[in-house]
């Protein structure tokens, strides 16, 4: 990762388990609740209920493809 001054070389974060924890457990819960939705559920939702859910599909997709900075 470099630092966020833009000077050129890498930076070292610590994170801590209890720190993200929760966020982990959302992104679990959420993945979950997605993977069951079927398509009459769906249709029955309000599409501002679709249109959030495919917000967080989208960022779900992306944290689960996305590649640690070396």
């Amino acid at each position: 990762m470099t630092d966020p001054g833009g000077q050129s070389g890498a930076a070292e974060v610590t994170v801590r388990l209890v720190d993200v924890e929760p966020f982990t457990g959302l992104v679990i819960a959420m993945g979950r609740f997605c993977a069951h939705l079927g398509e009459p559920a769906i249709d029955a939702m309000a599409p501002e209920a679709v249109e959030a859910l495919s917000v967080v599909q989208s960022i779900l997709w992306r944290l689960e493809h996305s590649q640690p900075e070396t």
